[in-house]
């Protein structure tokens, strides 16, 4: 896998396996959730801040993409019933 410092940073890979990915898999849909969330803020409050964190706001965006990801697919999973459906009217 090519080192790219937002999309797939080495320094966040361990035998093949990247770090989010192993937060996807061990946390809740909600606790994941609240982990891209958090990160999303970190990396757009300290944008500028920091020196050499010129990839900050892509960060955040990554971060952002991994919540709305997850959303979709969880969203894709669940398939309406005869409540929420007469609940939607």
């Amino acid at each position: 896998m090519e080192n790219d410092n937002v999309k797939h940073p080495a320094h966040y890979c361990d035998g093949g396996i990247e770090t989010i990915d192993i937060m996807r898999a061990k946390l809740t849909y909600e606790e994941f959730q609240g982990f891209c969330k958090g990160c999303t803020l970190k990396y757009v409050l300290r944008d500028g801040k920091k020196p050499g964190a010129e990839d900050d706001l892509e960060k955040a965006e990554r971060y952002l993409h991994y919540a709305n990801e997850e959303r979709r697919k969880r969203k894709a999973q669940t398939k309406p019933t005869l409540n929420t459906i007469s609940a939607d009217k």
